[in-house]
């Protein structure tokens, strides 16, 4: 299982393969994040970063 912000279609393509869980999408602070994956009330927003580069985020 992975939670992110964000994370690149080819990355996501490769832990799904591995049987992997992605969720993307999430904010805040990482224990509140596990905590609602853990109560099934975090949905991946298929965030995708198209970019390599992130500028002040």
């Amino acid at each position: 299982m992975i939670i992110s912000g964000g994370m690149g279609g080819g990355a996501i393509d490769i832990f799904n393969e591995k049987g992997i869980e992605v969720i993307t999408g999430a904010r805040g602070e990482a224990k509140t994040a596990v905590e609602q994956y853990l109560q099934g009330n975090l949905k991946s927003t298929g965030s995708v970063c198209h970019e390599h580069q992130h500028h002040d985020e």
